[in-house]
């Protein structure tokens, strides 16, 4: 499991063109620390998400898509308008 695990990180790292969260921050250790140590960070944090997994039963999100991040973007902001009219009606 071990070495499927580092394998699977090094792949990450050198063979997916597809852009995520995870090759975006082992790109970030490999910058500083070296394409070794790039590949076993990714492998440590693939094994903590399949734990979490496994405990939780969620499915692997790759990334977020546009419409995703857009439709977080939009209801943060409606979340802050809330929370400021609440203060506006508080203070009255």
């Amino acid at each position: 499991m071990r070495s499927l695990l580092y394998q699977a990180g090094h792949l990450i790292l050198t063979r997916c063109v597809k852009w995520s969260k995870l090759k975006a921050w082992g790109l970030k250790i490999q910058r500083k620390h070296g394409t070794k140590k790039a590949s076993v960070a990714i492998a440590r944090k693939l094994a903590v998400i399949m734990h979490r997994m496994l405990l939780t039963g969620e499915e692997f999100i790759f990334g977020e898509s546009k419409a995703d991040k857009s439709e977080s973007k939009c209801s943060k902001v409606k979340h802050q308008k809330k929370t400021t009219n609440d203060r506006e009606s508080a203070k009255c």
